[in-house]
C-alpha cells in the first residue's frame, strides 16, 4: 500500500536525526552541581583517569573530539577500556 510506505518509519533517517540532536545538546553542555562534580572526581581517582595514554578517535560529528584508552589491571586479568567525548 502506497500510503503505508509513505508514512513507514525510516530507521536510519530517524537514528541519524536523534544522533544529531544528541550532539547538539552535548555541545551546549550542562553545568554540574557540587555533588555531581564530587562524583566525577571520585570516579576519576578510582579509575585512574590520568591525562596520558589517550588515543584520539575520528569523530563522526564536527566539533566533537573523541578518545579511547586501555588500562590493564595487573593480577586481575582485566582489561578496562575508557572512552571520552567532548565538544
Amino acid at each position: 500500500n502506497r500510503l503505508q510506505e509513505k508514512f513507514r518509519r525510516n530507521g536510519k533517517k530517524v537514528d541519524e536525526e536523534i544522533r544529531e540532536v544528541l550532539v547538539e545538546r552535548m555541545k551546549q553542555g550542562v553545568e554540574l552541581n557540587k555533588r555531581q562534580k564530587k562524583v566525577f572526581e571520585e570516579l576519576k581517582s578510582l579509575l585512574g583517569m590520568e591525562e596520558e595514554g589517550w588515543t584520539p578517535l575520528k569523530s563522526p560529528h564536527k566539533g566533537v573530539s573523541m578518545a579511547i584508552k586501555k588500562k590493564v589491571k595487573d593480577g586481575m586479568g582485566l582489561d578496562l577500556w575508557f572512552g571520552t567525548a567532548e565538544s
